[in-house]
């Protein structure tokens, strides 16, 4: 619209807070892949600004199954937080969301509380690839289709000719889960 072309348009950056008003901070796995052995929210709960810290631990304990809170768009295949005792699924996870009186305060809180994070390696090594899942568990892969054509747009050869640097290999993109947020 006119007004986006503008830069008239407000967003919700743009709106002041309203009192009372929370600032979330993730707290993230450090490791792909590997079993969580402890998260201990103790010290970023203490910190100045912060509210609560909410983990797993604390889904459990208001009686939500923390398995069942997941931010995937298929039921029960990403857990919201990594739990103590589980696999991160892949470096990123959320393992918890600390929540504070401003952001600043949120973030610190978050970096204390990833520092302490302690991982230990998985029994099994990590799936990374859909082939790779095929060979281990060929329930997981069942109507998932890879597209194995080739994109190809001009003379790749003779553009590959003419560069200083070439680097070989093979480049694949996972499935994403996308919802469109705009109105």
């Amino acid at each position: 619209t006119r007004q986006l072309a503008a830069g008239e348009c407000k967003f919700t950056d743009d709106v002041e807070n309203a009192r009372g008003t929370l600032f979330g901070a993730l707290v993230l796995a450090t490791r792909a892949h590997a079993k969580l052995v402890k998260a201990c929210p103790g010290k970023a709960s203490s910190m100045a600004g912060v509210e609560t810290v909410l983990d797993a631990a604390t889904l459990a304990a208001a009686g939500i199954d923390p398995a069942e809170v997941c931010y995937s768009l298929v039921p029960g295949e990403t857990p919201l937080f990594v739990s103590v005792g589980s696999m991160s699924q892949f470096q990123g996870q959320p393992v918890a969301l600390v929540l504070a009186t401003s952001r600043p305060e949120a973030e610190a809180a978050a970096r204390m509380m990833e520092a302490e994070l302690e991982f230990e390696d998985a029994p099994e090594p990590g799936i990374f690839s859909v082939e790779d899942c095929r060979v281990a568990d060929p329930s997981r892969t069942a109507g998932i289709q890879v597209d194995p054509r080739p994109v190809v747009q001009g003379d790749a050869e003779a553009a590959l000719a003419n560069c200083a640097t070439v680097v070989e290999g093979t480049v694949s993109f996972g499935g994403q889960n996308h919802v469109a947020m705009e109105k």
